[in-house]
């Protein structure tokens, strides 16, 4: 009599193209398979960033390294100062599933902008490398248009989630969590500035987009 055939666990980079698949749903999982989910998406979502990083300052070989590490920390960081709001908010306005899904939304919105940036990893190294005037643009631009992926997938996953019946929740949670993210990640930039080889108004956050300086105090 022949054993019954075991299930096969599901590769690594076929679970990541199964994370950004909007009609996907992993409500059946248990909130422990729910934040391994999260954590894979995150560590994707970390690899694709620094791929993008290292293209961005190509044309600099230590800004190109230190890319590496200093733009998925940008976006590790911010998710760290965006979550607990989410989380917070999530469980007060009474909501019956778990804050599982709710991280699990935000690493899948995460990985999808992200992967945007990583397809774009070799015409953003190509024009950096023959334009000086397209390649600040591309970048800039390359980052906006995963921003605005990846935070369209965000809403909509929340919309859809299972539980969530207020309709205000299903839009203030997930913008407020972006806000967050997006405030969180402005500074981060300055901390760890240089990231692009040419200045832009990003070098200097909030301030850059004020046209005012940050005050600084001279002691005698």
């Amino acid at each position: 009599m022949q054993a019954p055939a075991m299930d096969k666990p599901t590769p690594s980079y076929v679970a990541v193209f199964e994370l950004i698949r909007t009609q996907k749903s992993f409500d059946h999982l248990s909130t422990a398979k729910k934040l391994q989910l999260a954590t894979l998406a995150t560590l994707a979502t970390l690899v694709f960033t620094a791929a993008w990083g290292a293209a961005a300052g190509s044309c600099v070989a230590a800004l190109a390294f230190g890319n590496i590490i200093k733009v998925p920390l940008i976006v590790l960081l911010s998710v760290v100062a965006s979550a607990p709001l989410g989380v917070v908010a999530w469980k007060l306005l009474g909501e019956t599933s778990s804050a599982a899904d709710l991280l699990l939304c935000q690493a899948r919105s995460l990985l999808t902008g992200s992967l945007v940036l990583g397809t774009l990893v070799p015409i953003v190294a190509l024009y950096y490398h023959s334009s000086a005037f397209a390649g600040p643009l591309l970048a800039v631009g390359t980052v906006a248009v995963a921003l605005l992926v990846g935070g369209g997938m965000f809403l909509r996953l929340v919309r859809r989630a299972s539980g969530v019946e207020n309709p205000v929740v299903r839009t203030a949670i997930p913008a407020a969590v972006m806000l967050v993210q997006l405030a969180s990640m402005l500074q981060l930039i300055v901390v760890m500035s240089p990231i692009l080889p040419d200045p832009t108004m990003f070098n200097r956050g909030i301030d850059g987009f004020t046209h005012r300086e940050a005050a600084v105090e001279v002691s005698p």
